[in-house]
């Protein structure tokens, strides 16, 4: 009884099947498939370009091959900007007086940037009595302007002094880092930064005999009874976080005016998983890009910094710190980035320059592969990262392959018809 149950069943099938368009004609032969696809051509097929000896030359077409090359891994991270610590200055008042405005700029805001050695306000003197005989409490004011102008003095003739030494030793450690980028033992990094410490102690050295002159002429006109005013001027490149005075308000000495912030250098903090950190390469630099910027954007160089270990136990991560010029300002304290954080590990993979690649409507990424002379054929490739002018490729055309890194664009307009 069950072996008839299952042949009706069977039978009862074999129909069901056939009539998913496979069931036989009439005279036997195979009946056509459900569905046709006309004029079969694979994607290479429609791409083919041939240009005119006369044609290419004239359009500039470069090629170079695809290469094999040992890529170091990288992994792609968020990042937070930050104020390094100990970045914060807090600007008073050197001597007792009047907060006064600049006549050629306004009373400093929150917010306003300025640079090292900048005006930000001036300080007037206290007056002292034309009178011969001062009372006892002028002269106990006179006094303390007297010896708070010798102190400020004192003190910005030491930092000049340690700016010249500052200075010295710079301009030793350039010619040693020329000498050995010469014999092709250093680097041009070395160098560069050996001239930015140079060009800092020099500025720094400035900006103190500058405060020391000024300060030296104030005293001047102080023995002569003819108090002068003093300008404030800025320590370093930031921003003004605060200000605690107010315009023609009477301070005294040593009291606060202004907390400036240093924005240049700024640090990377960057959370790694920890299962991550034993791969990572501790000195390498880490490449920074904005959250917004498309691949192959122009990205900026972060050095590893030594800072206090932190991190985060609920998200297993800890906190790498990178520091990043910005002396453009263009970076703000809590902006969120993208930092491309290098392993200690390479890789072979398939290389073209970046100028070969190009973008479709629909966001897809193609080559010009050069299969015969002046024959030109339009190839996909799956792009997984671009490295100093370099695309790295997880698809594309084979090692060797000559593909067209000058004219890309130009032969992708007359594929589409807007090309000349």
């Amino acid at each position: 009884m069950v072996l008839k149950t299952l042949f009706l069943l069977l039978c009862a099938a074999v129909p069901i099947a056939l009539g998913a368009g496979d069931t036989p004609a009439a005279d036997g032969k195979k009946a056509d498939p459900p569905a046709r696809v006309g004029n079969g051509v694979k994607e290479s097929a429609l791409t083919t370009i041939t240009l005119q000896p006369k044609a290419e030359a004239r359009l500039g077409i470069k090629t170079a091959p695809v290469k094999l090359e040992k890529v170091q891994q990288t992994r792609v991270y968020g990042g937070e900007v930050m104020v390094p610590k100990g970045r914060t200055i807090t600007v008073s008042a050197p001597i007792t007086g009047t907060v006064t405005a600049l006549p050629s700029a306004g009373f400093p805001a929150p917010g306003s940037r300025v640079t090292q050695g900048q005006p930000m306000v001036r300080l007037l003197a206290a007056l002292i009595s034309e009178r011969e005989v001062l009372t006892a409490s002028e002269r106990i004011s006179l006094e303390k302007m007297r010896a708070d102008l010798e102190t400020a003095r004192v003190q910005a003739t030491g930092e000049e002094a340690v700016a010249k030494v500052q200075q010295d030793a710079a301009r030793v450690a350039l010619d040693r880092a020329r000498h050995l980028h010469k014999q092709d033992i250093g680097s041009v990094k070395a160098v560069d930064e050996a001239q930015a410490e140079l060009e800092l102690a020099a500025a720094r050295q400035k900006a103190a005999g500058a405060q020391s002159e000024m300060l030296a002429s104030m005293i001047a006109d102080l023995e002569k009874g003819k108090p002068s005013a003093l300008t404030i001027l800025s320590p370093l490149n930031g921003v003004i976080q605060d200000v605690q005075v107010s315009e023609s308000q009477a301070v005294a000495s040593a009291a606060p005016l202004f907390q400036i912030v240093g924005d240049s250098p700024l640090w990377i903090r960057v959370p790694v998983y920890v299962g991550d950190l034993q791969r990572i390469d501790p000195q390498a630099v880490a490449r920074i890009r904005g959250l917004a910027d498309p691949a192959g954007a122009p990205s900026r160089v972060a050095k590893p910094v030594v800072a206090p270990p932190s991190g985060n136990p609920n998200a297993a991560t800890v906190d790498l710190f990178f520091e990043i010029d910005n002396a453009d300002g263009s970076l703000r304290p809590g902006e969120r980035l993208t930092a491309i954080v290098p392993l200690g590990e390479t890789r072979e993979s398939r290389t073209v320059a970046w100028s070969a690649v190009l973008h479709d409507i629909h966001g897809g990424t193609w080559v010009y592969e050069n299969t015969q002379p002046h024959v030109f054929v339009r190839r996909r490739v799956a792009v997984l990262r671009v490295i100093a002018g370099q695309a790295i490729l997880a698809r594309g055309p084979a090692v060797g392959s000559s593909v067209v890194i000058t004219g890309a664009a130009e032969l992708f307009g007359i594929e589409f018809g807007v090309g000349k």
